[in-house]
């Protein structure tokens, strides 16, 4: 099978992140019904959002990553959680 040639693209690492807290991470009905990932967990389900969170962060933290922390919103159970993300592109 010949091989392919393989593309070289530039790879950016961000050195900075914002990160939303999962600190009010729950159910929400609202979207249950057309989200395959939303279901009803319980409070391990809460409590395992928490921890997932707090170790990548401190992953990052150990890789040289500067992490911003931002608390979620307890109004608004569709704001933005931990597993939201945004990355500017770099600048050119």
């Amino acid at each position: 099978m010949p091989q392919l040639p393989i593309e070289k693209t530039a790879v950016y690492n961000a050195s900075h992140v914002l990160m939303v807290a999962p600190n009010d991470f729950r159910f929400n009905s609202e979207t249950s019904t057309d989200n395959a990932f939303q279901h009803a967990g319980g409070d391990d389900v809460a409590a395992l959002a928490e921890r997932q969170h707090r170790e990548l962060r401190s992953l990052l933290v150990k890789n040289g990553v500067t992490v911003t922390l931002h608390l979620a919103d307890p109004a608004t159970p569709a704001a933005p959680g931990g597993t939201s993300w945004w990355s500017p592109p770099p600048r050119v």
